[in-house]
């Protein structure tokens, strides 16, 4: 089984002991709304079986080059599909755009808005620490970073964070108390009654994050790129807004 979040599985079982009536798809965490709602959608206009496993960008890839079975690969971070294509695991010719974001800091619902310096921070932080996705191993994380470089915030707070491995689990934290403050992406700030947006980061202090979508090499080409259309398409972009996310 997959390690990560199933959160869409209309439940049919695979005949003939293989899966040629099931989309299985893999993506990260942040996704988990926007995507749930298109891989329903899509099961609603083909009757394709589906299933959705969200989880860290690079847990899942680790997934798909051990050999898991899967249909499409959807990933915040560049790292990720470039290092899959370059293995060998999926498909070039396949990427697709699919959704912008944009980062923020939330705290606990009611938290008054938070001013984006050092002083501002670190007196907010308190004794507390600031939840973050890995900047090593997550994109959340690297977007972060990069934008508290760009904003001289970095060297003050780099050693004050709790790193995290998606993004669900800094809301998590920051909605339980544990933490004071989060960096999530926007989509996740503005969908999560449990916090509460306290700065956004400015769009030009970080890499532009773009979500792209693969066909891996194990799963049903076709299959997969009717489901990168789908995304891509008209329909599919208008839930992903729904859900927050910017044009790709």
């Amino acid at each position: 089984a997959a390690a990560g979040i199933v959160v869409a599985d209309d439940g049919a079982p695979a005949t003939g002991g293989d899966r040629a009536a099931r989309l299985t798809v893999f993506a990260d965490a942040s996704l988990m709304d926007g995507l749930k709602a298109a891989v329903d959608a899509y099961h609603a206009k083909t009757g394709m079986a589906a299933t959705l496993t969200v989880a860290a960008d690079a847990s899942l890839a680790r997934q798909i080059e051990a050999g898991a079975a899967v249909d499409v690969f959807v990933a915040a971070g560049n790292e990720t599909v470039d290092r899959l294509v370059a293995g060998g695991f999926a498909a070039a010719d396949s990427i697709t755009r699919i959704a912008g974001n944009r980062l923020a800091i939330v705290g606990p619902a009611g938290a008054d808005p938070l001013g984006l310096t050092p002083p501002a921070l670190l007196d907010r932080l308190g004794d507390g620490l600031i939840a973050v996705g890995d900047p090593e191993d997550e994109p959340v994380g690297r977007f972060a970073r990069a934008a508290f470089v760009s904003l001289g915030i970095w060297e003050a707070i780099e050693g004050r964070l709790d790193t995290t491995e998606n993004v669900r689990l800094v809301l998590d934290k920051v909605a339980a108390g544990e933490r004071p403050l989060g960096v999530v992406f926007m989509t996740d700030a503005i969908g999560d009654g449990r916090v509460a947006l306290v700065a956004k980061l400015p769009g030009d202090s970080h890499p532009a994050i773009v979500y792209r979508g693969v066909a891996t090499r194990a799963g049903d080409r076709a299959r997969a790129d009717g489901f990168l259309a789908f995304l891509a398409g008209e329909e599919g972009q208008a839930i992903l807004a729904e859900a927050g996310f910017r044009a790709p």
